[in-house]
């Protein structure tokens, strides 16, 4: 399960990394921009139940999913896993509570929520079925 959840949010960070540019015309558009870190991950409604459950990560020197949300609608995502970095870039629109990301070969819409310095993005995976919520943290 532990592998399945970090490989969701290695996904979802990828899908974060690739997104498409942010309007700004709309005053009830939260405001993502800044840097972001992924605090948990959980899965839950899984076909395969042994998939459910919840991950709670930190950044450490040699472990840590982070991006940063530009107010140009661009992004740099950094994703550090056993001390080797990947470092992708791309943008990101916003509509209501939807986040769309579309580059790297994907074009999906996100439900999110904004509460003070926490940002939760949920995604449903088809094939799985598990319903996925990531939660960052505003560094």
């Amino acid at each position: 399960m532990k592998k399945e959840l970090k490989k969701l949010s290695a996904v979802v960070i990828l899908l974060m990394l690739s997104v498409m540019a942010c309007k700004k015309d709309d005053a009830d558009v939260p405001d993502l921009v800044g840097v972001w870190t992924i605090t948990s991950v959980t899965s839950t409604g899984c076909n395969d139940a042994s998939d459910n459950g919840t991950i709670t990560m930190s950044c450490t020197s040699t472990n840590c999913l982070k991006v940063e949300l530009k107010a140009d609608g661009s992004y740099v995502g950094t994703t550090i896993e056993d001390g080797d970095t990947e470092i992708e870039s791309g943008t990101y629109s916003i509509s209501g509570d939807k986040l769309t990301i579309i580059g790297g070969g994907t074009n999906d819409e996100y439900t999110f929520s904004l509460s003070g310095d926490l940002l939760t993005i949920v995604l449903v995976e088809q094939t799985s079925g598990c319903t996925g919520t990531t939660t960052l943290a505003r560094n």
